[in-house]
């Protein structure tokens, strides 16, 4: 997808995306992204920009969060509107439950809902008014009107423009954040360097991103070190799929690589640590996906 898409081509997109059935929701990214946010403390506000047809933002006000659901696709934005009407459970084919393990060990069923409350956030977790989901249509390589955000959560959006665009959009996200702030994003395939130019967007912006230091040495180091497919593999599944004559090659390279990589990680950790949490700090987060 190119920056220069248009309306149309975004209704087209989302359209055929929402036909083919997709997935509404990946569970493993909602426990880790519900885990981010209770951690954070004090988040109130969360702008979900480029939601298309997920229904991650209509979780996050069934759960008591201030949402804004934004797309620049009518056809998005008309999805997000029919889930104003339902609940998390309506919308999920057939009411779908969650098999847990209760207090005696038997398997009970649990609400999506229910599920991440009891096993995600913490003890004084409450609010005292329930959540509000608001639909917008939005281009957001635009400012968006909301005063600022403690939160925003772009999943696998930003991760489709060329790095100009980017660069814009990595902007308007750090102005759209309250002093502190957090901003979460998911991709899907970015690796190696085209992960690293994503993040460096997102720094050129002013974001504070944990780690970043150490995988930039890391990836120019593997990049001088490994043929471009094997490269381009590792970067998805490691040494899975390579060669017994590849891996052989290059595992005790890898494995000296591995161990400094530990220690840079944990030198940078601790020299940061007093950003994630100064009150002024945007910080931003990627989780990367593979599949």
């Amino acid at each position: 997808m190119e920056n220069s898409k248009n309306v149309e081509e975004w209704n087209d997109f989302n359209s055929k995306h929402y036909q083919k059935g997709s997935e509404f929701i990946n569970y493993s990214f909602l426990s880790q992204l519900f885990e981010q946010v209770i951690a954070k403390g004090n988040v109130r506000d969360i702008w979900f920009p480029g939601c298309g047809t997920s229904i991650v933002p209509k979780v996050f006000a069934e759960l008591g969060f201030n949402t804004w659901a934004t797309d620049v696709s009518d056809f998005a934005v008309a999805i997000q509107h029919e889930f104003t009407e339902k609940s998390v459970e309506q919308i999920l084919e057939y009411g779908r439950r969650i098999s847990v393990q209760n207090e005696q060990g038997e398997l009970e069923s649990q609400t999506l809902v229910n599920y991440l409350l009891m096993y995600h956030c913490a003890d004084d977790y409450s609010f005292e008014k329930q959540g509000t989901f608001e639909v917008v249509n939005h281009d957001f390589r635009t400012s968006f009107y909301h005063a600022k955000f403690d939160c925003i959560v772009n999943i696998k959006a930003f991760q489709v423009f060329l790095s100009n665009a980017q660069r814009q959009i990595a902007r308007v996200h750090y102005d759209a954040l309250k002093s502190g702030g957090l901003a979460v994003f998911q991709t899907q395939n970015i690796v190696g360097k085209a992960d690293l130019e994503l993040k460096a967007s997102l720094l050129n912006a002013g974001f504070h991103i944990q780690g970043f230091k150490t995988s930039s040495w890391f990836w120019n180091t593997l990049s001088e070190m490994l043929p471009l497919d094997l490269l381009h593999s590792y970067g998805v599944f490691e040494d899975y799929f390579w060669s017994d004559s590849d891996r052989q090659k290059y595992s005790k390279t890898l494995e000296s690589l591995r161990q400094e990589f530990k220690q840079r990680s944990e030198r940078e950790s601790e020299e940061t640590a007093h950003l994630l949490n100064d009150g002024e700090t945007k910080v931003a987060k990627v989780f990367a996906w593979s599949g």
